[in-house]
């Protein structure tokens, strides 16, 4: 394995190393899907506001699978009847946005007593064009269509969401569809707005804004009790499922290391966790692939998944190894994080 003291900071080690929290092998950052088949999920249906510091993370190791845990009748927390049906983000790697803006939608709704839809082109663009604001930022994402899930949500700190039916969801970017000037043999550096699409003319954002909560994994399911609101957080989703048709399940150790030394049988994936059982110690989550999918478009993960997978879990165990803009960058993107209307939304 490369020794990550003798090559220069992530800039190049997790835009050359870092897949979606894979070692060296995998040239992709944090939120950026990777080639091949769609992960596939199978599902039983079943406190005060905090700094924006980012808490203390603590390493994950990949250990066997633990048995399955039972089905869930009665969740502890469930903030489903809160939020529009997921739709499908159409095969773009928008999950982070479509996570983002669902976290947008309930803070808002909440606030409001309405339903709003807001649009998850939006937010992928100022994502892209705004939270991508530094040489180190730039770097790990050029030409990358992607974006972690932290990104996302600063995104709505930045700007107030649009309407979904002032920029509704396209199923494909203009880098998708092969629109000049998007294509990589065009020979020069991929626009953001390849991937992200051009907002039309005269949208103008709402006065919503929120702040930023990071949130340490281990201490998600007591933030949801407590404070009854939705956390972001990007995992690693495996080409793998239960033949039973029971639930995510955890991979088992042969299958974790494929994926963390060989970047084999995995991609990146952010989720909105909504739910959790004290009892089962498991996740609600709300996927992005539409509400055919699952406990209409909803899945359940254990908290050990949560804890041992999430997408920058990897560089965890070498934080002591990594400069200070790639320590930074791994302890966000490992935590899942929400947010807070600001005042004089």
């Amino acid at each position: 394995m490369r020794d990550v003291t003798s090559t220069p900071p992530l800039v190049l080690v997790v835009a050359a190393a870092l897949a979606a929290g894979c070692p060296a092998v995998r040239p992709l950052p944090v939120g950026v899907r990777t080639a091949g088949p769609q992960p596939v999920f199978v599902t039983r249906v079943g406190a005060s506001e905090s700094a924006r510091a980012v808490p203390p993370v603590a390493p994950a190791r990949f250990v066997a699978p633990a048995p399955e845990v039972r089905a869930v009748t009665s969740w502890t927390v469930d903030l489903r009847p809160y939020l529009l049906p997921p739709i499908d983000q159409s095969g773009r790697s928008t999950c982070n946005s479509f996570a983002a803006t669902a976290l947008m939608e309930f803070l808002v709704g909440r606030a409001t007593g309405t339903t709003p839809d807001f649009s998850e082109n939006w937010n992928y663009y100022v994502g892209r064009t705004e939270t991508l604001d530094t040489p180190y930022l730039r770097n790990m994402y050029a030409g990358q269509d992607g974006l972690a899930g932290f990104l996302a949500v600063e995104a709505y700190e930045r700007s107030g969401p649009v309407a979904e039916a002032d920029w509704p969801y396209e199923a494909r970017s203009p880098m998708q569809l092969g629109e000049r000037g998007c294509r990589e043999s065009d020979g020069a550096a991929i626009p953001d707005e390849c991937f992200t699409g051009k907002p039309p003319g005269g949208v103008e954002p709402l006065g919503y804004r929120l702040r930023m909560e990071f949130v340490p994994r281990e201490t998600i399911g007591s933030f949801l009790v407590a404070e009854q609101r939705p956390v972001v957080l990007n995992i690693y989703a495996y080409d793998v499922w239960d033949d039973s048709g029971a639930m995510v399940r955890m991979p088992t150790a042969s299958e974790a290391a494929a994926c963390a030394d060989r970047g084999v049988g995995c991609t990146g994936h952010t989720v909105l966790l909504v739910g959790w059982d004290e009892s089962t110690r498991t996740f609600l989550f709300r996927n992005s692939i539409g509400a055919s999918w699952g406990d209409g478009g909803y899945g359940t993960l254990t908290e050990r998944f949560v804890l041992e997978h999430c997408e920058a879990c990897y560089w965890l165990e070498q934080l002591d190894r990594l400069d200070v803009e790639d320590r930074a960058f791994v302890e966000k993107a490992a935590q899942g994080v929400s947010g807070v209307l600001v005042e004089g939304s």
